[in-house]
């Protein structure tokens, strides 16, 4: 169907493509709530530009752990550069910033960039769009970001990243509602009868998604919902199309045709009855949902077993397939799914250490809670350093009485373990933490037990960080003579293990 009441938004897009060919990019924020078209209006304003016009196109995922740099890894696979190739590895992320910038500034042509569902950015991705943002200005680029914003609460870190670009290079979209006007006329083009348009505007409060799932439902009576618009939808496909839409329903965002294929050994003709339906969109090797509601909405009506048995064949699949290890996050997405433990102990550690590589420190403190809920098998040792690294990610993140709590249970194994030199480093950081949290009797109290621990010991760099503790924890305090003592002793315990090589003098 047409898109109705966007005149205005096409022609202020088509206005700042023209500023980001003669060199003068801008961002695009595109908002709205879920269903309102924005992912509509941007296939139409690139389709416009024809051919000629080179996109980038990538996208947020909906795990339950977003995939670190998800967006790049989309583009990359677009490029003919060293990107796709720079991904694989462990490449420090400015690094990959810079080549991704050589991309675009090299191109050779203006570019048009998309990077759709900025509501489910990781922090990596995020930082790419500051990256990205603050260089717009002097780019042959137009970056289009789209997004939720009924999804943003007061506290959700894409409103730090938005509102840290420059005003002079972002413009912003923000699509509303359609009218009754414009129902009426979506209504009349699918041969609805007009007595129905004001319930219908009521039920759907305008929203495009909403209006055309509904009209394009064959019974006389309008659904109370779109989640039966669409199961309304569902239920005129064959049994096949149907179960090839409930094995897409728990992959979110995209599937690739490879999965479909070998999940499903009768995937082209049930594929080509959903694309034919509308139910599901063609990108490439990958299939989705035209719309995240419509997935929603079917996987909602899949029972947990049959979730569950979907979710294990998806696994199957995937690691039978040979997926690189950068798909640790979408591993545990479907071990979690259908509980398998192991693999969750397994590959959530991973995942973890990917995200915090990244600097996603959020998701990477979600991947350890996740280990941790499945790490019944791994020795004390392992579970120990399972908590330090949710410890360190929390902290990070200011989620500080959580990363207390991991210390303390690390705490615990590796007294009753018999690892003295991890107890006195976990009771450094539970000092640290105790005066972030403002209780510095508590932190002096912990900085006094593991010098005593640590001072049982040969010397060693854990001793050299209690001293520096306890000189810190001093000069907070305003105790300047105890502070120096203890930064003399710090500065001895560091020199005695080889690792400190300062010219001046011990402080006695």
């Amino acid at each position: 169907m047409d898109l109705l009441e966007r005149d205005q938004d096409f022609e202020q897009l088509a206005r700042l493509w023209h500023a980001a060919t003669t060199g003068q990019g801008r961002t695009v924020l595109v908002s709205g709530e879920a269903g309102i078209g924005k992912t509509a209006l941007v296939e139409r304003f690139v389709h416009q530009q024809g051919q000629a016009t080179r996109c980038l196109w990538g996208a947020c995922d909906a795990l339950f752990t977003p995939r670190p740099l998800g967006p790049l890894y989309d583009m990359a696979a677009q490029t003919l550069g060293a990107l796709s190739s720079l991904l694989q590895h462990e490449t420090p992320r400015p690094v990959l910033f810079s080549t991704f910038l050589d991309e675009l500034r090299n191109g050779g042509s203006p570019i048009v960039v998309v990077i759709e569902d900025v509501h489910w950015a990781d922090e990596a991705t995020l930082d790419l769009i500051t990256f990205l943002g603050r260089r717009i200005a002097r780019l042959p680029v137009l970056l289009i970001l789209t997004y939720r914003d009924d999804e943003l609460g007061r506290d959700h870190p894409l409103r730090a990243v938005l509102g840290e670009l420059p005003g002079t290079a972002v413009a912003r979209l923000r699509l509303a509602p359609l009218s009754q006007a414009a129902i009426t006329q979506l209504a009349r083009q699918a041969h609805q009868e007009s007595g129905s348009v004001q319930d219908l505007y009521t039920i759907t409060g305008g929203n495009p998604f909403f209006v055309t799932e509904v009209l394009a439902n064959a019974s006389s009576e309008v659904p109370l919902t779109v989640r039966d618009a669409v199961l309304a939808r569902v239920a005129r496909l064959s049994p096949a199309a149907r179960t090839l839409l409930d094995l897409v329903s728990v992959v979110p965002t995209r599937t690739e045709r490879w999965l479909l294929d070998t999940v499903l050994d009768a995937a082209p003709l049930a594929l080509e009855e959903c694309l034919s339906s509308g139910m599901l969109s063609l990108e490439g090797a990958m299939v989705a949902f035209r719309h995240e509601l419509a997935r929603l909405a079917v996987e909602s009506t899949v029972s947990l077993l049959r979730q569950q048995a979907l979710h294990a064949q998806v696994l199957q699949s995937l690691l039978a397939h040979g997926s690189e290890p950068t798909q640790a996050a979408r591993l545990v997405h479907h071990a979690t799914g259908v509980h398998d433990t192991a693999l969750i102990a397994r590959y959530a550690p991973l995942a973890a250490r990917q995200a915090a590589a990244q600097r996603s420190h959020r998701e990477a403190a979600t991947h350890y809670a996740t280990a941790l809920s499945n790490a019944k098998s791994l020795s004390p040792e392992e579970q120990a350093a399972l908590l330090e690294g949710r410890s360190y990610e929390c902290y990070l993140i200011s989620q500080v009485e959580d990363a207390q709590q991991a210390r303390l249970a690390a705490l615990l194994i590796w007294q009753q373990q018999g690892h003295p030199e991890k107890v006195g480093h976990t009771l450094r950081w539970l000092s640290r933490l105790a005066w972030e949290l403002g209780k510095p009797g508590e932190a002096e109290a912990y900085a006094t037990q593991a010098v005593q621990v640590l001072e049982a010991l040969p010397p060693g760099i854990e001793l050299a960080m209690a001293y520096s503790n306890k000189a810190q924890l001093a000069m907070l305090a305003d105790a300047t003579a105890e502070a120096i003592g203890w930064g003399g002793a710090g500065h001895c315990a560091g020199r005695a293990t080889g690792r400190c090589h300062g010219s001046r003098p011990c402080v006695e």
